[in-house]
């Protein structure tokens, strides 16, 4: 599940979606330069290269551990991954996981991370980009949110302590402001896109 919300951004610089296509036979299959970086990406994989010098960085990277288990048998994880958005220095992707344990216990769900490359790719919150006084107003504005608000909260944890507390999602200010992707650009606002995890195995 996604919720969206648009605010300014004046760190973003400018949203890139859709870019020229890298040619030469590789796994990459697309490509963009963006503040001292060059960022080549294709399915299931992505790399940041130094404009620079020799540094690279790997954004991403499939990884699948089954080995041909069937999914009761033994202990293995997936994890697939897709590019969503780049913005100067900020790289916006979409992860999904699944996990199986020895105790036939699984886990399984979808995710947004967005790095910093600025930062070594150190993974950021969406209250490193904006303030809360931003992100709660933002919020506050969107249909889905204004539906489940019983009253005006103060600041984000009231505010996701009154619409997360059935068991359809889980909200909590930690894990909704990590799980963040930008997602495109109109009129000077950026649209932010919110990966809302459920908070039940059920409603999975």
């Amino acid at each position: 599940m996604s919720s969206e919300a648009r605010w300014p951004c004046r760190q973003c610089g400018v949203l890139i979606l859709i870019t020229l296509v890298y040619s030469w036979a590789s796994p990459f299959t697309d490509s963009t330069t963006t503040t001292g970086w060059r960022i080549l990406w294709g399915p299931g994989r992505a790399t940041a290269y130094s404009a620079s010098g020799p540094d690279s960085l790997v954004i991403f990277k499939n990884q699948d551990t089954r080995n041909g288990a069937s999914k009761n048998a033994g202990s293995w994880d997936v994890n697939k991954y897709k590019m969503a958005s780049i913005a100067g220095p900020l790289v916006s992707f979409q992860h999904t996981y699944e996990s199986h344990g020895s105790a036939n216990q699984g886990n399984e769900g979808d995710e947004f991370i967005t790095i910093d490359l600025s930062q070594g790719g150190a993974r950021i919150a969406l209250g490193d980009v904006f303030t809360e006084s931003d992100i709660l107003s933002r919020l506050l504005n969107d249909q889905f949110v204004a539906k489940n608000v019983r009253s005006t909260p103060v600041d984000l944890s009231a505010l996701f302590e009154q619409i997360g507390s059935g068991c359809e999602m889980l909200m909590n200010s930690g894990d909704i402001l990590k799980s963040f992707a930008f997602h495109h650009v109109k009129d000077s606002l950026v649209a932010v896109r919110l990966g809302i995890p459920h908070k039940c195995d059920i409603t999975q």
